[in-house]
């Protein structure tokens, strides 16, 4: 099956309006594009209420078909900036979400294979370019009670690569910081969104993940049609870890703190060679003022000069 089974009929035709309009980012046939475009504009082109357009993209949103990069300016009126995602990433977002199957009945859900309608569950990513597919659901059951708080297990492959308790500990804590900033969020949630990312990146580190949550709170606070919005960051945070568009990421931030730290290198070399003089300053001061046989007026300018460095804070 295809990508486009997991939307509806107006999801499709806004999510169609999108993609035609946007522009490529790169020369891959299959690369995202991004579009500023009001849900006015989208509204005229499909025949919708602008209200339906935005439940609309929310729900596209949800699904990870597309993302907001930039949300609407009031000051200048400027429309949201959307990146528009091609069939065959939004097949790979979904399958690393474990969004593998749709239950179809006034629209689309995403569900598991026992009929339990799930908003996203992140699982472990496969190697791009394997077979993906969205798969017919079963007829939906009831969901069976789960205990409160449970927590997937770690799993075995993972457990080598994980970090020490005392570097676990403080992830945790990071990450419930960034996750309780509009709403309140209990650690064990931010325990599970930590395991979900490592699942895709091992190697996720607390301030990634942090900086992920932060991002995404912002969309979904400024978003008032996204009913559960910590839900929400914690299906769509680990997917920021997928594939070579994070490893730019990384390799921004790391361009940006060796040079944050050549900075403060620099800035301590400056502070370690003014206080060398400082100090050179003083003890000439000090001799001219001590010395007998200087006439007065060296001795005060020598004073003079000594409350003036004394008055300096290095």
């Amino acid at each position: 099956m295809l990508a486009q089974d997991g939307h509806s009929l107006g999801e499709e035709a806004i999510y169609q309006v999108m993609w035609r309009a946007g522009r490529p980012e790169n020369n891959d046939p299959n690369c995202a594009r991004t579009i500023r475009i009001g849900a006015a504009d989208i509204g005229c082109k499909v025949n919708m209420a602008k209200k339906n357009v935005r439940q609309n993209i929310s729900r596209l949103f949800e699904k990870l078909a597309i993302e907001i990069l930039e949300d609407f300016e009031t000051m200048s009126s400027q429309a949201r900036l959307y990146r528009v995602y091609s069939y065959k990433q939004i097949l790979e977002r979904r399958r690393a979400a474990g969004l593998d199957y749709v239950l179809r009945n006034k629209g689309v859900v995403f569900c598991t294979a026992d009929g339990e309608e799930v908003v996203s569950s992140p699982a472990y990513v496969s190697s791009p370019g394997d077979e993906t597919y969205i798969r017919p659901a079963a007829p939906k059951k009831r969901r069976a009670p789960q205990p409160p708080n449970a927590l997937a297990p770690l799993h075995p492959a993972l457990r080598q690569a994980a970090p020490q308790e005392s570097s676990e500990s403080m992830d945790v804590e990071i990450v419930s910081q960034a996750l309780n900033r509009y709403w309140p969020v209990d650690q064990p949630a931010a325990e599970q969104l930590i395991r979900d990312c490592r699942r895709i990146r091992p190697d996720a580190t607390g301030e990634e993940i942090s900086f992920f949550v932060r991002e995404k709170l912002e969309l979904a606070r400024q978003n008032r049609n996204i009913a559960n919005p910590i839900g929400l960051i914690l299906a769509t945070v680990p997917q920021s870890f997928v594939g070579a568009t994070f490893l730019g990421f990384r390799e921004r931030m790391g361009r940006q703190a060796m040079l944050a730290a050549e900075e403060q290198q620099r800035k301590q070399q400056e502070q370690a060679e003014l206080s060398t003089w400082l100090l050179n300053e003083r003890e000439r001061y000090e001799t001219i003022a001590g010395d007998p046989d200087r006439s007065d007026r060296e001795r005060i300018n020598a004073e003079n000069r000594l409350r003036q460095l004394a008055s300096w804070n290095l």
